[in-house]
């Protein structure tokens, strides 16, 4: 059973079918619905890419409606006979039956004329398939009226015998109840050559393919034109994101270029202020070696052994060595490289706090977390209570009294950082 969307439009009744986008649909059966005017055929229209079949419904009820509680006899045999022309109708111009709404509720009677019409549903399965026996079978079924000579039922139930029943023989039975003389097939004009029914159902067949044709073309070339400006606008936002991308890009590189030169700056400056102090500093020793002769000696053996010890200090180099990340944001790389940090003093901090030798920015670190100091060209380093530990090779340092000895290769681990002392 079909499902028709019934609405006013214009003044007119219009029954309409929405087609889903999985149906197809018959095209030959379409054009051959829309182009010729077949009698007991309700005539129908569509939207352009066929998604809406409408039916024109104005002045009509349905079969079910005509009949009513009590069908009378010239009722059922009038719309029998209009019901079987119609389907006779259907054959000459090569409508299958599959495309045929045979349901009582789908018949749809003219209130004026009392005539009966079919509906041609022209997309693939999706009527319910029925054959005319049976269908018939299902009219004469309806509620009759006791009153009336109800025999012509067992006359037509006979001729619907599948063993002699024919649509024309079952016709001619109608016809003869009805008092009418079964029709002789005329030979009808259907061109000035006289060409026959098939030969005319195939030469619009023709017409209709190539109509079908030319439609099928303007849909293409709309697709066509639709892909064509998808594609463009495609491409134009894959240019735009592109010159997005490279700005971006630019702007990062000349953001970097000015931090790389500030940083340089930075630093000369902080060159500049060094040996400026430096220059103070030799100047005031300078002065005061001079002022302070009674204490030459004195000053001099002290001078001595500090150069032992700057000697000392320079003579065995240690570092702590990390690996670290570095980024090439012109090659846009990234490369794991190992930091050198010398250890520049005996009595080297290393802890969170800014003062410390060696800063290390993380919650877990103390401000003062750890110290390695020289003894005699060896080292050594102490946790200076920590509650997050000193590891050294993996064993925690902490809760030791003494310095720990440290040697060529040891790995130090400090909160998440972790170093390997080299001796150079």
């Amino acid at each position: 059973m079909i499902d028709l969307n019934i609405k006013e439009i214009e003044g007119h009744i219009v029954g309409e079918y929405t087609r889903q986008p999985n149906q197809v649909v018959d095209k030959t059966t379409l054009g051959m619905a829309l182009y010729n005017e077949i009698d007991g055929i309700i005539p129908l229209g569509v939207n352009d890419d066929v998604t809406t079949i409408s039916y024109d419904l104005t002045d009509t009820v349905t079969l079910d409606e005509y009949f009513g509680d009590n069908v009378k006899r010239n009722q059922m045999l009038n719309a029998l006979n209009d019901m079987a022309g119609s389907l006779l109708q259907c054959e000459k111009y090569l409508i299958n039956t599959s495309y045929i709404v045979l349901d009582t509720s789908k018949v749809y009677v003219n209130k004026t004329t009392k005539k009966a019409y079919i509906l041609v549903l022209p997309i693939k399965d999706a009527v319910q398939p029925v054959d005319t026996v049976n269908f018939f079978k299902q009219v004469l079924f309806a509620p009759l009226d006791p009153d009336d000579e109800n025999d012509y039922v067992s006359k037509l139930m006979t001729s619907l015998n599948p063993r002699v029943y024919s649509l024309e023989g079952f016709k001619k039975e109608i016809e003869e109840l009805l008092g009418e003389k079964p029709k002789e097939a005329a030979n009808d004009d259907w061109d000035a050559e006289g060409k026959s029914i098939v030969e005319y159902a195939k030469a619009r067949l023709e017409a209709v393919k190539a109509e079908l044709k030319e439609i099928e073309d303007k849909e293409k070339a709309v697709h066509e034109e639709a892909e064509a400006k998808a594609k463009a606008k495609e491409e134009a936002r894959k240019a735009e994101e592109e010159a997005r991308a490279k700005e971006e890009a630019r702007k990062a590189e000349e953001e970097v270029k000015a931090k790389e030169e500030a940083r340089k700056a930075e630093e000369a400056k902080t060159e500049e202020a060094e040996k400026e102090v430096v220059e103070e500093t030799v100047e005031e020793a300078v002065e005061e070696k001079e002022t302070a002769k009674a204490e030459e000696t004195v000053t001099e053996t002290a001078t001595e052994e500090k150069t032992e010890e700057i000697a000392d200090v320079e003579e065995v180099k240690a570092f702590l060595v990390r690996e670290v990340i570095e980024t090439d944001i012109e090659e846009g790389t990234e490369e794991k490289v190992e930091q050198e940090i010398p250890i520049s003093k005996n009595g080297y901090v290393i802890g969170s706090s800014e003062n410390a030798d060696l800063v290390i920015d993380e919650t877990e670190v103390f401000p003062e977390h750890a110290r390695i100091t020289m003894k005699n060209d060896e080292y050594f380093i102490k946790d200076l209570g920590s509650a997050t530990g000193t590891f050294m090779n993996g064993a925690d340092i902490s809760q030791m009294d003494d310095e720990f000895p440290v040697i060529n290769g040891s790995k130090i681990r400090i909160g998440q950082q972790e170093f390997k002392f080299v001796i150079k």
